[in-house]
């Protein structure tokens, strides 16, 4: 009778006969209260999980990682002379007649021609972000000073969306600064899509309506790469649902800029997808479907960062060579400068001067922070026990941003936000009362928010902390939110894995940049705000910030 009991059909994923059971936070809570209650020696029974910071790694982990490193260094410099799949797609007839050759004509014209760019020039462009997630494609337009009157985010992850908002959305937090961007949610990429010719008409005149009655000026979207991801034993390719996202997207695409051409006589709609490297028939049939003769723009995000980061781009905007930070520029980018200080790369343990690269951030459970292959791992190189071992951790958070090139806690403070407000509300996600205990803005969060099967997207856990120098214990409970899934065992991530996660989704914000510079010669750069002119964290001077550079060139 102590217990507080809730009904299950509430949340709408279970049936309404079902039997009652203990809220999740209400069992975590019960343990704690009961651990509290029992004797030191009885505590381990409980068996509860210490939240560490550092692992002891052994000599011979530290060697592995760094033959891997000589490896890939002894692989970029054997291939420096050979000819990259960027010099074969620059030297491609059909890339050169419809792209290179008129975004070259475009650079040298003295006075605007009376096109499309005249008459947005006051506006601003449309922009629809496919498969969103945490904005990082709006976040470089703004970098490179190009103005957005309308940005219609797409994605299906709340908590991604959550993380846009907050950075770009001054009516979400009242704290930005409002830059004028109309900001449109869609919470499922197939909202756009339609059964027919007919019903895809009619989703364009609403797509239309929702920005101003308008034509989109730019697509931007990175489909989940996991039917094509080489470390999935199970990928399908084009045939699998996830893997199709990618042939939809590109057949949305090219509709699209048909239909608006007849109706607003726009000759070009501007496109950019991401993805993993790209094969066989699943790259023939991708091309394909957004109907370009080329193969897509190869670019790794150590040429222009300190991090790896191998993908295909497939786009029709032009790739200018003249971008500020396309050149080969792999030594000048240092990791150290990203990370806390004293630490280091476990390659860089053996030998302090090899050029290393942080590895390619992953999204997925497993692989997060990978301690079996220390792939995501540094280590503390003033700290070094008698048996040779060496104290080492993942890469935080605020690391992986930096290496990343996104703005401080671009990320994370969004996230840890949202995981403390949820935690703030007496009796959280069920309370009678947190319609009014919490703020507006999260009650989308209530309830199955994701649409799980057979599950709530959060649980909640107990935590033991690490002993303080008074040998303390102290516990926590601790939350855990699952991304959307369609499997029947989601994953559950607390604040910081989360944080990972999203990284993980995301584009590199350098190579993201170099890929839209073309865009300023057809929209005119005047995004007037400063708030993302910051510099990389690996920057030594100005030379290489594009948005500096760029505000450098109005003046």
């Amino acid at each position: 009778e102590n217990e507080v009991w809730h009904r299950r059909c509430c949340h709408g994923q279970f049936e309404l006969n079902s039997t009652k059971f203990t809220l999740p936070y209400v069992r975590a809570n019960m343990l704690h209260e009961e651990l509290m209650l029992s004797k030191e020696s009885e505590k381990k029974k409980y068996n509860i999980p210490t939240l560490s910071t550092l692992e002891w790694v052994t000599k011979d982990m530290i060697l592995n990682s760094y033959k891997t490193t000589k490896r890939q260094e002894a692989e970029l410099y054997n291939n420096d002379d050979l000819e990259t799949a960027t010099q074969k797609l620059l030297t491609n007839r059909e890339y050169q007649n419809n792209i290179s050759h008129p975004y070259n004509d475009k650079k040298n014209e003295e006075i605007k021609p009376p096109t499309q760019t005249n008459s947005i020039e006051n506006e601003g462009i449309t922009v629809l972000d496919c498969f969103a997630g945490i904005g990082i494609g709006i976040l470089a337009l703004k970098r490179l000073k190009i103005k957005i009157s309308t940005v219609i985010h797409v994605e299906h992850d709340k908590v991604a969306t959550h993380v846009y908002r907050w950075n770009h959305d001054s009516k979400y937090n009242t704290d930005k600064q409002d830059d004028g961007i109309k900001h449109i949610y869609i919470d499922k990429f197939e909202k756009l899509i339609g059964c027919d010719s007919f019903n895809q008409e009619q989703k364009f005149k609403k797509l239309w309506k929702k920005a101003n009655r308008k034509p989109i000026d730019f697509v931007i979207g990175g489909p989940p790469c996991n039917d094509y991801s080489m470390v999935n034993g199970y990928r399908k390719g084009t045939k699998g649902k996830q893997g199709n996202y990618l042939v939809q997207m590109g057949k949305f695409v090219r509709l699209l800029e048909i239909a608006q051409e007849k109706k607003f006589k726009r000759e070009k709609l501007f496109f950019l997808a991401e993805n993993v490297l790209l094969k066989g028939d699943d790259l023939r049939i991708v091309c394909d479907a957004f109907g370009i003769s080329w193969d897509p723009i190869e670019f790794d995000a150590q040429y222009v960062s300190p991090t790896r980061r191998r993908r295909h781009f497939l786009t029709n905007i032009p790739l200018d060579a003249d971008y500020p930070s396309c050149g080969y520029m792999w030594e000048d980018q240092c990791v150290e400068s990203c990370l806390e200080s004293g630490f280091v790369l476990p390659s860089q343990i053996v030998d302090p001067d090899t050029p290393a690269k942080a590895n390619c951030f992953m999204a997925s459970a497993t692989r997060i922070d990978e301690s079996q292959s220390l792939r995501m791992y540094i280590f503390d190189k003033n700290q070094v026990n008698g048996t040779r071992q060496y104290h080492g951790r993942p890469m935080k958070v605020s690391e992986r941003e930096d290496l990343m090139g996104f703005p401080k806690d671009y990320v994370k403070a969004p996230v840890n936000h949202l995981f403390e407000k949820l935690m703030d509300v007496n009796d959280p996600f069920h309370s009678a009362s947190w319609r009014e205990s919490l703020d507006k803005n999260y009650h989308n969060f209530r309830g199955n928010y994701h649409k799980l099967v057979n599950h709530v997207p959060y649980k909640f856990s107990l935590f033991q902390l690490p002993k303080d120098r008074h040998n303390n214990i102290e516990y926590r409970i601790k939350m855990q939110m699952a991304p959307p899934t369609e499997s029947k065992s989601p994953t559950f991530y607390d604040e910081e894995e989360y944080c990972k996660h999203l990284i993980g989704n995301s584009y590199s914000v350098p190579v993201v940049e170099a890929l839209l510079y073309a865009l300023v010669y057809y929209f005119p750069g005047n995004y007037t705000s400063d708030e993302f002119d910051y510099q990389y964290a690996w920057v030594k001077n100005n030379s290489n910030n594009v948005a500096v550079k760029i505000k450098q060139e109005e003046v």
